[in-house]
């Protein structure tokens, strides 16, 4: 799994849970909070979406100081994910043991 492709999940899960309009442009590498896409509070909202949606809790000063735009998010989202950390991982893990079982 690459920060490409936690990168559509992530942005669909931030406009389904209101984060962002669904008409918004969003670039990835921008600043969310420097763009005026988010407040503060709109960045502690999408770290806790975060650990609702893939079970992964980013510590506030990693997120605020260097995970501001989607693109950073995403590539966080992704190292975690290889390291066998959060839900999404553990998911994947599960269903690898489950194909090698019936093969």
């Amino acid at each position: 799994m690459t920060s490409l492709h936690v990168l559509p999940g992530l942005l669909e899960c931030c406009i389904e849970q209101g984060v962002f309009e669904s008409e918004t442009a969003i670039d990835p590498s921008v600043d969310l909070v420097e763009s005026g896409l988010v407040d503060s509070m709109g960045l502690m909202m999408l770290a806790s979406l975060i650990e609702e949606a893939y079970d992964l809790v980013i510590p506030e000063a990693l997120f605020v100081a260097e995970l501001r735009t989607l693109a950073r998010i995403a590539a966080y989202l992704e190292l975690e994910l290889q390291a066998g950390h959060g839900r999404v991982a553990r998911e994947l893990a599960a269903d690898e043991e489950n194909d090698h079982a019936a093969a």
